[in-house]
């Protein structure tokens, strides 16, 4: 038995010399990582943590009392003028994968972002490890949480949702505040954003900060809150969701 376990040692340390080990491995001495983050942020002024309120372009005054989106995956890209890297012209997907997939250049954990926190509040979504290359954009994905998904609120049940919210909008010309509620578990269309400037990950640059940023005060625009029980208003504040969620920063 003990002539065994020398022998299986020794093979160990002999596969490890000739996979670079002892700190040679080319994985290991790139120590590649890029960490993504997302905040809510208002176009017009950065509201405080607590209820959002503001208005849309038609004028419609909406305040959020709860507000949970899931950002699904992100995805680092090489090539962004392809036609899979083009806008959808389809707003939802027709079914989600069972759960996000990990990847050296995807980030498969799930995130649910609290609207309500303070605007500028950027929330640590993960971190992955690509190889070197040049990366010229993103693919974000909303989709439903699972158990596995980060920041799940205590107090709303966000499994198998997209989005959720509570809120009242006031009509223009009215003073009365209409109470409404949000429930979704569709899928929308992934959001591809191409980078201003490209990102290139080498040995001499080696970690990189995404940012993204949730222009919540722009989900309701165009929305007519008089059918907002339809599936095509809906489907209409979706595509407005995923419009909405734009690249902020990166280093």
């Amino acid at each position: 038995m003990i002539f065994k376990f020398l022998f299986i040692s020794l093979i160990f340390m002999i596969n490890l010399t000739g996979c670079g080990g002892g700190g040679s491995s080319t994985t290991i001495q790139e120590g590649i990582t890029v960490s993504f983050s997302a905040m809510p942020l208002s176009t017009t002024q950065k509201l405080p943590i607590g209820n959002k309120t503001f208005k849309t372009t038609e004028g419609v005054q909406i305040t959020l009392k709860k507000a949970f989106l899931v950002i699904w995956s992100v995805k680092l890209e090489t090539e962004c003028s392809s036609s899979n890297f083009a806008q959808w012209f389809d707003w939802l997907i027709p079914q989600a994968f069972a759960h996000a997939q990990e990847t050296p250049t995807q980030l498969g954990v799930p995130n649910v972002i609290d609207i309500l926190s303070d605007d500028g509040n950027l929330l640590k979504l993960g971190e992955i490890y690509p190889p070197p290359s040049t990366y010229c954009g993103a693919t974000v994905e909303l989709m439903k949480a699972d158990e596995d998904t980060q920041y799940l609120p205590k107090e709303t049940p966000m499994l198998n949702k997209v989005l959720y919210i509570e809120g009242d909008y006031i009509p223009i010309g009215r003073n009365e505040a209409i109470p409404f509620v949000i429930d979704l578990a569709k899928t929308p269309r992934p959001r591809n954003l191409k980078f201003p400037v490209s990102l290139l990950l080498s040995t001499t640059k080696r970690t990189a900060q995404i940012n993204f940023q949730i222009n919540y005060d722009r989900w309701f625009d165009g929305v007519d809150f008089n059918a907002l029980t339809e599936e095509t208003q809906k489907d209409f504040l979706l595509n407005n969701v995923t419009n909405f969620l734009k690249y902020q920063s990166g280093v």
